[in-house]
Protein backbone atom coordinates (compact mmCIF):
# COMPACT_ATOMS: atom_id res chain seq x y z
CA UNK A 1 0.00 0.00 0.00
CA UNK A 2 1.05 3.48 -0.74
CA UNK A 3 2.20 5.66 2.50
CA UNK A 4 0.78 8.79 3.13
CA UNK A 5 2.10 11.93 1.95
CA UNK A 6 4.97 10.01 0.30
CA UNK A 7 5.57 8.08 -3.13
CA UNK A 8 6.90 5.14 -0.93
CA UNK A 9 5.43 1.55 -1.11
CA UNK A 10 4.92 -0.30 1.73
CA UNK A 11 4.66 -4.61 1.05
CA UNK A 12 3.15 -6.41 3.08
CA UNK A 13 2.98 -10.26 3.62
CA UNK A 14 -0.56 -11.56 3.28
CA UNK A 15 -1.41 -14.88 4.82
CA UNK A 16 -0.93 -17.90 3.15
CA UNK A 17 1.13 -20.41 1.19
CA UNK A 18 1.53 -20.24 -2.07
CA UNK A 19 -0.76 -22.60 -4.53
CA UNK A 20 2.36 -24.46 -6.27
CA UNK A 21 3.22 -25.46 -2.74
CA UNK A 22 -0.12 -27.12 -1.79
CA UNK A 23 -0.24 -28.60 -5.26
CA UNK A 24 3.59 -30.47 -4.71
CA UNK A 25 1.81 -31.34 -1.52
CA UNK A 26 -1.86 -32.63 -2.11
CA UNK A 27 -1.50 -33.53 -6.16
CA UNK A 28 0.80 -35.74 -6.25
CA UNK A 29 0.94 -39.06 -7.49
CA UNK A 30 0.85 -40.52 -3.88
CA UNK A 31 -1.92 -38.29 -2.78
CA UNK A 32 -3.39 -36.81 -5.07
CA UNK A 33 -6.13 -39.48 -6.02
CA UNK A 34 -7.75 -39.00 -2.66
CA UNK A 35 -8.08 -35.16 -2.76
CA UNK A 36 -10.22 -34.97 -5.43
CA UNK A 37 -12.59 -32.85 -2.89
CA UNK A 38 -9.61 -30.30 -2.24
CA UNK A 39 -8.66 -30.06 -5.97
CA UNK A 40 -12.55 -29.02 -6.47
CA UNK A 41 -12.47 -26.43 -3.87
CA UNK A 42 -8.97 -25.14 -5.19
CA UNK A 43 -10.49 -24.40 -8.83
CA UNK A 44 -13.61 -23.01 -7.30
CA UNK A 45 -12.18 -20.71 -5.58
CA UNK A 46 -9.45 -19.71 -8.27
CA UNK A 47 -12.19 -19.53 -11.09
CA UNK A 48 -14.55 -17.21 -8.74
CA UNK A 49 -11.82 -15.03 -7.78
CA UNK A 50 -10.71 -14.54 -11.60
CA UNK A 51 -14.34 -14.40 -12.88
CA UNK A 52 -14.70 -11.71 -10.76
CA UNK A 53 -11.75 -9.80 -11.49
CA UNK A 54 -12.86 -9.87 -15.19
CA UNK A 55 -16.49 -9.18 -14.40
CA UNK A 56 -15.80 -6.23 -13.11
CA UNK A 57 -13.23 -4.61 -15.58
CA UNK A 58 -15.16 -5.70 -18.33
CA UNK A 59 -15.07 -3.88 -21.51
CA UNK A 60 -16.38 -3.84 -24.85
CA UNK A 61 -14.93 -7.53 -26.80
CA UNK A 62 -12.05 -7.20 -28.90
CA UNK A 63 -11.84 -8.66 -32.76
CA UNK A 64 -9.38 -11.56 -32.70
CA UNK A 65 -6.55 -10.49 -34.25
CA UNK A 66 -4.62 -12.78 -36.29
CA UNK A 67 -1.26 -11.39 -37.22
CA UNK A 68 -0.94 -10.35 -33.65
CA UNK A 69 -1.77 -13.25 -32.45
CA UNK A 70 0.87 -15.37 -34.80
CA UNK A 71 3.44 -12.67 -34.52
CA UNK A 72 4.08 -13.45 -31.14
CA UNK A 73 4.18 -17.04 -31.61
CA UNK A 74 7.38 -16.75 -33.77
CA UNK A 75 10.15 -16.21 -30.89
CA UNK A 76 8.73 -19.08 -29.11
CA UNK A 77 9.40 -21.38 -32.36
CA UNK A 78 12.73 -19.73 -32.74
CA UNK A 79 13.40 -21.26 -29.64
CA UNK A 80 11.81 -24.41 -30.40
CA UNK A 81 15.47 -25.35 -32.89
CA UNK A 82 17.47 -24.96 -29.34
CA UNK A 83 15.31 -27.84 -27.83
CA UNK A 84 15.73 -30.09 -30.79
CA UNK A 85 12.10 -29.83 -32.23
CA UNK A 86 12.87 -30.86 -35.86
CA UNK A 87 12.05 -27.85 -38.52
CA UNK A 88 9.21 -30.31 -39.87
CA UNK A 89 7.43 -30.49 -36.58
CA UNK A 90 7.95 -26.83 -36.32
CA UNK A 91 6.37 -26.04 -39.63
CA UNK A 92 3.69 -28.44 -39.00
CA UNK A 93 2.70 -27.18 -35.80
CA UNK A 94 2.84 -22.91 -37.03
CA UNK A 95 1.17 -24.29 -40.17
CA UNK A 96 -1.71 -25.47 -37.87
CA UNK A 97 -1.81 -22.09 -35.63
CA UNK A 98 -2.30 -20.18 -38.34
CA UNK A 99 -4.83 -21.85 -39.93
CA UNK A 100 -6.59 -21.49 -36.52
CA UNK A 101 -6.57 -18.34 -35.92
CA UNK A 102 -7.16 -17.03 -39.30
CA UNK A 103 -10.14 -19.22 -39.09
CA UNK A 104 -11.03 -17.10 -35.98
CA UNK A 105 -9.88 -13.77 -37.22
CA UNK A 106 -12.20 -11.02 -36.28
CA UNK A 107 -14.28 -12.99 -34.06
CA UNK A 108 -15.23 -11.35 -30.87
CA UNK A 109 -13.04 -12.00 -27.50
CA UNK A 110 -14.16 -11.53 -24.30
CA UNK A 111 -12.07 -8.35 -23.18
CA UNK A 112 -10.95 -6.85 -19.52
CA UNK A 113 -8.05 -6.25 -17.15
CA UNK A 114 -5.55 -9.06 -17.43
CA UNK A 115 -3.23 -10.39 -14.26
CA UNK A 116 -0.60 -11.31 -16.71
CA UNK A 117 0.81 -13.80 -14.91
CA UNK A 118 -1.88 -15.76 -13.46
CA UNK A 119 -0.35 -19.05 -12.29
CA UNK A 120 0.01 -21.16 -8.96
CA UNK A 121 3.01 -19.21 -7.74
CA UNK A 122 0.81 -15.81 -7.77
CA UNK A 123 -1.93 -17.69 -5.74
CA UNK A 124 -1.92 -17.83 -1.71
CA UNK A 125 -4.45 -20.65 -0.36
CA UNK A 126 -5.29 -19.72 3.09
CA UNK A 127 -8.00 -22.17 4.37
CA UNK A 128 -10.91 -21.71 2.23
CA UNK A 129 -9.67 -17.93 1.14
CA UNK A 130 -7.89 -17.18 -1.70
CA UNK A 131 -5.82 -14.23 -2.42
CA UNK A 132 -3.77 -13.43 -5.73
CA UNK A 133 -0.41 -11.85 -5.88
CA UNK A 134 2.31 -10.07 -8.16
CA UNK A 135 0.62 -7.80 -10.52
CA UNK A 136 3.62 -6.52 -12.24
CA UNK A 137 2.22 -7.43 -15.99
CA UNK A 138 -1.15 -6.14 -15.09
CA UNK A 139 -2.78 -4.61 -17.79
CA UNK A 140 -6.41 -2.81 -17.98
CA UNK A 141 -7.39 -4.40 -21.35
CA UNK A 142 -6.63 -7.82 -22.93
CA UNK A 143 -8.55 -10.99 -23.96
CA UNK A 144 -9.88 -12.58 -20.96
CA UNK A 145 -8.87 -16.14 -22.44
CA UNK A 146 -5.21 -14.93 -21.43
CA UNK A 147 -5.40 -15.43 -17.77
CA UNK A 148 -7.68 -18.10 -17.84
CA UNK A 149 -5.47 -19.87 -20.82
CA UNK A 150 -2.19 -19.54 -18.35
CA UNK A 151 -3.60 -21.15 -15.30
CA UNK A 152 -5.11 -24.21 -17.13
CA UNK A 153 -1.96 -24.27 -19.26
CA UNK A 154 0.27 -23.70 -16.48
CA UNK A 155 -2.28 -27.21 -14.75
CA UNK A 156 -1.52 -29.02 -17.77
CA UNK A 157 2.27 -28.03 -17.74
CA UNK A 158 2.71 -29.42 -14.13
CA UNK A 159 0.96 -32.77 -15.45
CA UNK A 160 4.05 -33.54 -17.36
CA UNK A 161 5.75 -33.86 -14.66
CA UNK A 162 5.98 -37.83 -13.27
CA UNK A 163 5.47 -36.29 -9.04
CA UNK A 164 1.98 -35.00 -10.27
CA UNK A 165 -1.20 -36.92 -10.22
CA UNK A 166 -3.15 -36.10 -13.57
CA UNK A 167 -6.42 -36.84 -12.36
CA UNK A 168 -6.07 -34.61 -9.66
CA UNK A 169 -4.75 -31.77 -11.99
CA UNK A 170 -7.17 -32.47 -14.31
CA UNK A 171 -9.88 -32.15 -11.39
CA UNK A 172 -8.40 -28.84 -10.40
CA UNK A 173 -8.29 -27.29 -13.97
CA UNK A 174 -12.05 -28.78 -15.02
CA UNK A 175 -13.22 -26.84 -11.10
CA UNK A 176 -11.25 -23.88 -12.26
CA UNK A 177 -13.01 -23.38 -15.85
CA UNK A 178 -16.68 -24.55 -14.06
CA UNK A 179 -16.51 -21.69 -11.49
CA UNK A 180 -15.33 -19.24 -14.30
CA UNK A 181 -18.13 -20.15 -16.48
CA UNK A 182 -16.25 -21.93 -19.64
CA UNK A 183 -16.53 -25.29 -20.60
CA UNK A 184 -13.39 -25.76 -21.92
CA UNK A 185 -14.17 -26.58 -25.43
CA UNK A 186 -14.47 -23.03 -26.64
CA UNK A 187 -12.26 -22.53 -29.80
CA UNK A 188 -10.99 -19.47 -29.21
CA UNK A 189 -10.09 -20.57 -25.62
CA UNK A 190 -8.19 -23.72 -26.96
CA UNK A 191 -6.73 -21.59 -29.12
CA UNK A 192 -5.07 -19.60 -26.18
CA UNK A 193 -4.22 -22.95 -24.48
CA UNK A 194 -2.07 -23.78 -28.04
CA UNK A 195 -0.70 -20.14 -27.50
CA UNK A 196 0.89 -20.91 -23.79
CA UNK A 197 1.52 -24.76 -24.12
CA UNK A 198 4.04 -23.29 -26.79
CA UNK A 199 5.24 -20.93 -24.17
CA UNK A 200 5.31 -23.53 -21.52
CA UNK A 201 7.37 -25.87 -23.91
CA UNK A 202 10.10 -22.87 -25.56
CA UNK A 203 10.95 -22.43 -21.83
CA UNK A 204 11.96 -25.54 -21.17
CA UNK A 205 15.29 -25.78 -19.60
CA UNK A 206 17.50 -28.47 -20.98
CA UNK A 207 20.27 -28.24 -18.96
CA UNK A 208 18.19 -28.82 -15.88
CA UNK A 209 18.87 -32.73 -16.59
CA UNK A 210 18.90 -33.32 -19.88
CA UNK A 211 16.85 -36.53 -19.78
CA UNK A 212 13.90 -35.50 -17.68
CA UNK A 213 13.32 -31.89 -20.04
CA UNK A 214 14.00 -34.45 -22.92
CA UNK A 215 11.16 -36.48 -21.22
CA UNK A 216 8.91 -33.37 -20.22
CA UNK A 217 9.25 -32.32 -24.01
CA UNK A 218 7.71 -35.34 -25.58
CA UNK A 219 4.83 -34.97 -23.34
CA UNK A 220 4.53 -31.55 -23.73
CA UNK A 221 4.34 -32.27 -27.71
CA UNK A 222 1.87 -35.02 -26.92
CA UNK A 223 -0.65 -32.64 -25.68
CA UNK A 224 -0.03 -30.25 -27.77
CA UNK A 225 -1.20 -32.75 -30.69
CA UNK A 226 -3.92 -33.68 -28.66
CA UNK A 227 -5.20 -30.06 -28.45
CA UNK A 228 -4.80 -29.48 -31.50
CA UNK A 229 -6.90 -32.23 -32.56
CA UNK A 230 -10.03 -30.91 -30.28
CA UNK A 231 -9.16 -27.29 -31.31
CA UNK A 232 -9.56 -28.34 -35.18
CA UNK A 233 -12.99 -30.20 -34.19
CA UNK A 234 -13.93 -27.17 -32.06
CA UNK A 235 -12.79 -24.86 -35.09
CA UNK A 236 -14.29 -26.34 -37.87
CA UNK A 237 -17.99 -27.31 -35.60
CA UNK A 238 -18.20 -23.47 -36.17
Amino acid sequence: MLLPDTTALLLEKLPGTQMSVVLKREANRLIGPMRKGRMQVFGRLTGEWLSQLHRATRVEPLRHDSKLFLDALEERFDRFRNLGITQPAIDELRRFASEASRKLDGHPIPASARHGDFTPQNILIDGNRLRVVDFENFCKMDAAYEDVATFVGYIQGLSSFPYYSRTALRTLADSFLHAYGLDGNEAELQLYLVRALIVLISEINLEQGVLHAQKRLRLLQAQMESLCATLASAIYAT
